[in-house]
């Protein structure tokens, strides 16, 4: 389930850049290790944090989807991604002005997915 979550060092380029969604997790900064926030076995809601909730050299932990929501809604930059007939994910995009632009072909979607994140944070941060 550890791979559903953005790695340490985007999420805290994501924290700079104002990222501060409900996550299900966190980073320390020490360890850098991904924590949960805690939840009783009995309830079925998730809890979540933002910023406020956690000490402030942490970081939220979000999820893939969530990172490529909050480029989608707060910023309108938004990313297409698809195999090529071998069966590669050959075809990685970032929409930009209306234009899209390659960025790279992958070995597996999860690369590819993470390379669109690098890619959007290097975006914001010009």
């Amino acid at each position: 389930m550890k791979n559903l979550f953005i790695p340490y060092k985007q999420a805290s380029e994501l924290k700079e850049l104002g990222f501060d969604e409900p996550c299900i997790g966190y980073y320390t900064k020490t360890t850098e290790k991904l924590c949960r926030v805690g939840s009783s076995k009995y309830n079925v809601d998730f809890e979540t944090v933002t910023l406020k909730d956690i000490y402030h050299d942490y970081c939220l932990a979000p999820t893939f989807s969530q990172v490529l929501e909050w480029f989608r809604s707060k910023h309108d930059l938004h990313t297409y991604i698809k195999k090529d007939k071998w069966n590669h994910w050959q075809n990685t995009y970032i929409l930009i002005n209306k234009e899209w632009e390659k960025i790279d072909s992958y070995e597996s979607y999860e690369q590819a997915e993470l390379s669109c994140i690098k890619e959007l944070i290097g975006l914001i941060k010009k």
